[in-house]
């Protein structure tokens, strides 16, 4: 049995381009990968089998679940006539906008390509990857930065070699991702990813956290007023930044360095309670 570590990402800039004719959005997106991460334990089966189950109530076992359907498009499409036994361990939030199910998704095709012998970069297996979830495609760069075009699939890693210091806080809140993206109004003024890709490229925190961006903020923040709360509070308490991350519903803030960020999670943590909240660093 091996284990693996899928990790959570942030979006620190995301901008919806316009809606398609398969129903889908497309989006500029600037993707993160952090230092919270999903725990995988993974074996090979001789039989045909596939087992996945998990410790979250939320998250389903076997075949409803994102990996069983990564595993068995692999299968098929490479002929594969053996099995696989997973269990997953749930550290990310669920629902929280972090990428959870995603990421493991990924994790899992990337594990099987090193060990039934395919390139998890190849054209098939991007566009399987998509297929199986928007993000997907982005796991398999093995990236820690990148911006991501198209639904998510089109995929371009950024050069950052800094360290970036986050608060995150989730309240809870499971956000319906379709909802959100029928509640937007693409009328308004288009951002482009350039500015905050600059600075990325910099290590220009000030200029990162001034142009951080989340265009699905707009109809969240009406219906989920705490999420906006959580922002102020965490300008409040001295980040640089703030912004929600994905659909939603975690929000994080970024510190300077790691003292002040640990400073800054004591503080939020005395105002909200029965939150998650943690400090991570980007990968």
């Amino acid at each position: 049995m091996d284990l693996i570590h899928s990790p959570a990402k942030l979006n620190l800039f995301l901008e919806v381009t316009g809606k398609r004719t398969d129903g889908y959005h497309n989006i500029d997106s600037v993707f993160l990968t952090i230092n919270l991460a999903d725990d995988i334990k993974i074996s090979l089966l001789e039989s045909d089998k596939i087992d996945v189950t998990t410790n979250h109530p939320e998250v389903p076992d076997g075949e409803k679940n994102i990996i069983y359907t990564a595993v068995t498009k692999i299968k098929e499409l490479k002929k594969i006539k053996s099995g696989v036994k997973i269990a997953v361990t749930k550290n990310i939030p669920v629902g929280g906008g972090l990428g959870g199910g995603s990421g493991n998704a990924g994790a899992v095709i990337g594990y099987l390509a090193d060990k039934w012998g395919f390139n998890p970069k190849s054209p098939e297996i991007l566009e399987l990857a998509k297929s199986i979830g928007a993000d997907v495609p982005f796991f398999l760069h093995k990236t820690n930065i990148a911006v991501c075009g198209g639904i998510g699939e089109i995929v371009t890693p950024i050069g950052f070699k800094g360290c970036l210091w986050l608060i995150l806080v989730n309240p809870g809140i499971n956000i319906n991702t379709g909802e959100v993206y029928r509640n937007l109004n693409l009328t308004n003024p288009q951002k482009n990813s350039k500015i905050i890709i600059d600075a990325i490229n910099k290590e220009d925190l000030t200029g990162i956290s001034l142009n951080l961006f989340n265009r699905l903020e707009e109809p969240v923040l009406i219906k989920y007023p705490v999420i906006a709360q959580i922002k102020k509070d965490l300008l409040d308490i001295g980040c640089t930044g703030s912004l929600m991350s994905g659909s939603g519903s975690t929000v994080f803030g970024l510190a300077e360095n790691e003292r002040q960020g640990k400073k800054m999670l004591k503080l939020i943590r005395e105002k909200y309670k029965g939150f998650f909240s943690k400090l991570v660093r980007s990968e």
